[in-house]
């Protein structure tokens, strides 16, 4: 699935492909928290199917020993449904809280000018506008007191 999305990105001229780079690098998700709620949520879809069957099974059954077993594995199934959708909606929880924070830090930061972005369209790497940054850099420290410390 990757290598496909990328052979139809190869085919697109630089300034689109710089785009979907951009936009990719701009996604802001934690992989984690994404995991544990797939998790979660394929875990409560399997109890509720399972709950759906002994419900069933409870129904048709005229067994009254079967019927105090059902009932017992459908509340622990209802306490796990129950507890997993507690998970889910804290971890959605956690993840707008994190959206929030980064996008009010983002926000602060260009606000207060601390912050030049150079990964939008028109505004090349420093490094890219400066080619000798670098060697001034290393030129402008000064290196006598380490050198005397080693001999």
């Amino acid at each position: 699935m990757a290598a496909e999305k990328w052979q139809n990105v190869r085919k697109q001229n630089e300034v689109d492909i710089d785009k979907v780079i951009i936009q990719y690098l701009n996604m802001p998700l934690n992989l984690q928290d994404v995991f544990s709620q797939k998790k979660a949520i394929e875990c409560k879809q399997l109890a509720e199917k399972e709950l759906i069957e002994l419900e069933f099974l409870y129904n048709i059954s005229p067994n009254i020993q079967l019927h105090r077993e059902l009932l017992v594995k459908m509340n622990k199934l209802r306490d796990e449904i129950k507890a997993q959708t507690q998970k889910i909606n804290k971890l959605k929880r956690n993840a707008m809280y994190q959206s929030k924070c980064r996008d009010k830090k983002h926000k602060t930061l260009e606000e207060q000018n601390e912050v030049v972005r150079y990964d939008q369209p028109g505004r090349p790497s420093l490094l890219i506008q400066h080619p000798d940054l670098l060697y001034n850099i290393h030129d402008s420290v000064e290196y006598e007191a380490a050198d005397i410390r080693l001999l």
